[in-house]
């Protein structure tokens, strides 16, 4: 949670008057998937959001 708090409080350094931090961690284990898998995964769902 420090690495949340440091996010969190970086962006008050750049000046924003107001933040919301929200963390989702989604842990599944009963598939096995290498990094690679989940960083593809992650880009897919990102190119979808950039398309919109």
């Amino acid at each position: 949670m420090k690495a949340v708090r440091i996010a969190h409080e970086a962006v008050f350094k750049h000046g924003v008057k107001r933040a919301v931090t929200i963390v989702k961690i989604d842990d599944r284990r009963d598939l096995k998937r290498s990094m690679m898998d989940k960083v593809e995964s992650l880009k897919k769902a990102v190119g979808s959001v950039n398309t919109m």
